[in-house]
């Protein structure tokens, strides 16, 4: 497998090293400290790199020399330098076009920014069969670079950020993207959604349920890098757009919402994917429909069960019969002002007038 620093120089074109770095290589064969792979021209590690480079854990070499394709990616100053820019490099892939400012624009390359994170999510959720590169600057003062990491298809990829090393499962990550911009889009700030806390936005019941419910299927994540690279890739575009990346309870009535929260819960990773499970319930809702069904609807919903009990079923006779007789033997006599005081009888609640009847003073007793 080729490694993440060759793979991006290859694509690139080689560049030529400009500077006084440039003038070190020498035609001298040796093993990359960086990329670990022979080189036939190499310079002196720890000349060309400087001080700068202290993490010497991540290399995968320790042979005191540094190739071109490693060397260039620790070169470069401004627009110019790769540290500025998150990567995402799959050679012969029809990759988005680099962002406006980015130095680079050649197919297989995409050079972007916190201003466009779209590469970032689709190439997460969907990964690529072949080889690809994916390292994300976030502040873009910290070579990331240099301790990129080729990925070749498979379930688990592994990413870097930053001063972080992610090994990333894609279906992991789908679902913390979709609870974590679900908690956007209500509001919760990207602090309260790390801390656990709903914030000022939350106002209603259905809000509070809602988002009680999506904090807690990322509760043992929340201080996890997998988080942070989800809010981070949340910015205000990804959560404007709900066409690319929707919502899960769009568009949902509070009884559908609830089936949908029930129903992918109790989907896991060892059981069927969520394509096929939501596809053979709509071929299922579509026979149904045409078996008997009035509407899409009815034929969705699902029936109460043999044993349910209506909330709001009439009281029995017996009921009717002892509230008639209070309310018929119920008198008003004239007196001070009366006071409303609630009184609950067999599950109704009924306002009762009492007057108001003044306190008695009691004398106090001695003990002589």
């Amino acid at each position: 497998m080729t490694s993440a620093q060759q793979l991006i120089y290859d694509t690139v074109g080689r560049p030529p090293i400009e500077g006084a770095k440039g003038k070190l290589l020498k035609p001298q064969p040796g093993i990359c400290s960086i990329t670990g792979e022979p080189q036939e021209i190499t310079a002196d590690a720890r000349r060309a790199l400087g001080e700068n480079f202290t993490d010497h854990s991540l290399w995968r070499a320790h042979t005191a020399r540094v190739g071109p394709a490693a060397l260039w990616c620790c070169s470069g100053k401004g627009a110019l330098s790769p540290r500025m820019w998150s990567w995402v490099c799959a050679p012969g892939v029809d990759l988005p076009d680099s962002v406006e400012k980015a130095p680079w624009h050649v197919p297989g390359l995409c050079q972007t920014n916190r201003s466009n994170t779209r590469p970032i999510i689709d190439l997460l959720m969907q990964p690529l069969a072949g080889e690809w590169v994916m390292c994300i600057a976030t502040s873009g003062q910290k070579h990331v670079l240099p301790y990129a990491t080729t990925n070749h298809g498979g379930d688990t990829s592994t990413i870097r950020t930053e001063d972080t090393t992610i090994e990333i499962n894609h279906t992991r990550f789908r679902w913390v993207f979709e609870e974590t911009i679900t908690l956007r889009r209500m509001g919760v700030t990207a602090e309260n959604i790390k801390n656990g806390a709903p914030g000022n936005a939350i106002k209603t019941h259905d809000q509070l349920k809602h988002w009680h419910h999506a904090s807690q299927r990322i509760e043992h994540l929340r201080t996890s890098p997998l988080v942070d690279l989800a809010l981070w890739c949340i910015t205000k575009p990804i959560m404007e757009d709900t066409n690319a990346y929707p919502t899960p309870l769009t568009n949902l009535t509070r009884p559908q919402s609830t089936q949908y929260l029930r129903l992918r819960d109790s989907l896991t990773d060892d059981g069927p994917s969520r394509l096929d499970f939501w596809g053979g319930r709509a071929a299922t809702a579509i026979e149904t429909a045409a078996a008997g069904a009035d509407n899409a609807n009815q034929a969705t919903s699902p029936s109460p069960p043999a044993n349910h009990k209506s909330q709001c079923s009439p009281p029995t006779p017996h009921k009717w019969r002892k509230q008639r007789l209070r309310s018929s033997t119920r008198t008003t006599k004239p007196g001070p002002p009366t006071s409303m005081t609630p009184s609950l009888h067999h599950g109704t609640s009924r306002l009762e007038t009492a007057p108001a009847k003044p306190r008695k003073k009691q004398k106090r007793r001695f003990p002589y």
